[in-house]
């Protein structure tokens, strides 16, 4: 008895640890989109940066474009740093964390719940900005956000079955987003054709190997399996409507973005007197 109320005194302490953490990576990625990344702007690329904050308070669609172009260049550079961090940690704890991969639905360790904390936090602040730019980002990344902040969170608070390996192989994803930022900067700045046409088919290449070989085709049947044929006894009947339907969804979304990418490599191009989308 005494040894079960240790173990409880521990794990709140622990959730306790993990709350802090998560508002206090939340207040880091919050700092970064709102003055790290104007500040620096303003010494790297004073002239283009400056540009959009002139014309965002211009009246009409100008202004209207220029601020979702805006708050798309603050949350690039925190969306690239959280990919590259995660993208090592999650590489990590799938396949040099032992304690995770002795019991890959019930172990914790320190590595996953630093990886969990910068995930829960980023998350929060991610939903936020897609909610107040929701005509920049839309439905798509809104969602996305919402249910990576759901599966984190769920993943990191639950008292049994954190099924911790298989959230940080979702962080795996984050490896295609790197390339997805080099990619719009390039279009931005209108570098050399080739060069963004380059960097299109490396993004695909990635896209494809993280998100749909390791992730649609290995990561997400593992939960699935899991929950099938593992005996995961006292496991809350919500946790695994949830992991079935945030692992289905993601999945999903990660099969309608490939489907996207392949769908515009295959679109005849534009006329060069068109104006493209950058």
């Amino acid at each position: 008895a005494h040894r079960s109320h240790f173990l409880a005194k521990t794990m709140a302490l622990d959730r306790v640890r993990l709350l802090a953490a998560c508002m206090a990576s939340c207040s880091v990625w919050y700092l970064l989109y709102a003055v790290v990344t104007p500040f620096l702007s303003r010494i790297i690329v004073p002239i283009h940066y400056d540009k959009m904050l002139q014309d965002s308070k211009k009246k009409g669609e100008v202004a209207k474009k220029a601020r979702e172009a805006l708050a798309e260049w603050n949350a690039r550079w925190p969306g690239f740093l959280h990919a590259v961090v995660q993208g090592c940690l999650g590489i990590y704890c799938c396949f040099f964390d032992k304690d995770l991969s002795e019991n890959t639905v019930s172990n914790t360790s320190t590595a996953w719940m630093v990886a969990c904390a910068v995930a829960c936090g980023f998350f929060a602040w991610d939903l936020l900005v897609c909610l107040t730019n929701y005509g920049t980002y839309g439905w798509q990344f809104t969602l996305h956000a919402a249910f990576c902040l759901f599966t984190y969170t769920t993943c990191g608070f639950v008292e049994r079955y954190p099924f911790a390996w298989h959230a940080a192989s979702f962080l795996v994803f984050e490896l295609s987003t790197p390339v997805l930022h080099v990619r719009s900067a390039m279009i931005e700045f209108k570098c050399d054709t080739n060069a963004i046409t380059f960097c299109t088919y490396v993004f695909a290449l990635v896209f494809f190997l993280v998100r749909i070989l390791w992730g649609n085709f290995y990561a997400f049947p593992l939960v699935w399996k899991h929950l099938i044929f593992s005996r995961l006894e006292g496991m809350p009947l919500w946790q695994k409507i949830a992991f079935w339907a945030f692992s289905s969804l993601s999945a999903g979304l990660n099969t309608f973005w490939m489907l996207q990418i392949v769908k515009k490599g295959l679109k005849k191009r534009e006329p060069k007197s068109e104006k493209t989308k950058s």
